[in-house]
């Protein structure tokens, strides 16, 4: 009897109608195409995040007492770069609602990329970058050949830029501005170890503003509170720096002072790590 039910579920399946067939069949194809552009476009997302994080640590050579010329054009070079993985996003997606549909599997790279591209823009023009620049940015970028690594290429072949307009979210925006600080409190402490007085305190300003302004917003991501955490630890380092450049700056000769401030950022540094790891 067993067998005579699982003849006849074959033989019922077999016997479905062509249109049936078909639908299923192309259902199939249409799921399948999805994961595909899925995958692909998480795929991306960690290629935006790894080589946002490589251009923030080439920043972080900034030398106060240069004009960083090399350093700021290879730092372009990279931002080509970022913008063209971006441009890879945008073609695999199909459209706004498809772009709201796979949000959650690039939205991590894209908060790096504003990390990454607002701490260079700081570095430029000393300003925080606004969410309007970060668009201009993007519609603006033609690749060049240059632009693409061997890399990219095999990684993902992406259609040209769809019609409809690729947006950052507030959120993703703020999240991105928010991590920037840390990369600033880092940036002041090296104005500070090369002896230089108004760095920090300029960079500690801007920060007491932008904490300032973020601090009453409320945001559904869960990470919101701990980055608006972290930026505040981040401001009161820069605040103890410019303390020390301010009050003990009087007390110390300059070298000894610098010898001071790099040697606590050094613990600084060697404590996070050991926070981070356990």
């Amino acid at each position: 009897a067993g067998a005579s039910r699982t003849g006849g579920r074959k033989a019922d399946a077999g016997s479905a109608p062509p249109a049936m067939r078909n639908l299923f069949a192309r259902l199939s194809t249409e799921y399948d195409a999805r994961n595909n552009r899925r995958e692909d476009i998480y795929r991306q997302g960690r290629e935006l995040t790894i080589r946002s994080k490589r251009l923030i640590f080439l920043l972080h050579r900034f030398d106060p007492g240069s004009k960083n010329e090399d350093l700021l054009a290879n730092g372009r070079r990279d931002l080509n770069s970022l913008l063209n993985i971006v441009r890879n996003i945008h073609g695999l997606l199909l459209d706004e609602d498809d772009y709201w549909r796979m949000l959650s599997k690039f939205s991590f790279g894209i908060q790096e990329f504003v990390e990454a591209v607002s701490f260079m823009h700081y570095l430029e023009t000393n300003e925080i970058i606004s969410r309007d620049r970060l668009h201009e940015m993007i519609s603006a970028f033609t690749p060049a050949e240059t632009d693409t690594t061997e890399g990219e290429k095999k990684a993902v072949s992406a259609p040209k830029r769809p019609d409809w307009v690729f947006s950052i979210t507030w959120e993703d925006y703020l999240m991105g501005i928010a991590d920037t600080t840390g990369e600033l409190m880092r940036l002041a402490t090296t104005y500070a170890g090369a002896g230089d007085k108004k760095g920090p305190g300029d960079i500690m300003k801007k920060v007491q503003r932008l904490h300032n302004v973020l601090l009453p917003i409320r945001m559904y991501p869960r990470d919101w509170k701990k980055k608006m955490s972290i930026m505040l630890q981040s401001l009161q380092k820069m605040e103890e720096v410019c303390y020390k450049l301010q009050i003990q700056g009087e007390e110390y000769p300059p070298h000894i002072l610098r010898a001071l401030i790099n040697e606590q950022d050094k613990f600084r540094r060697e404590s996070e790590f050991e926070v981070q790891g356990e």
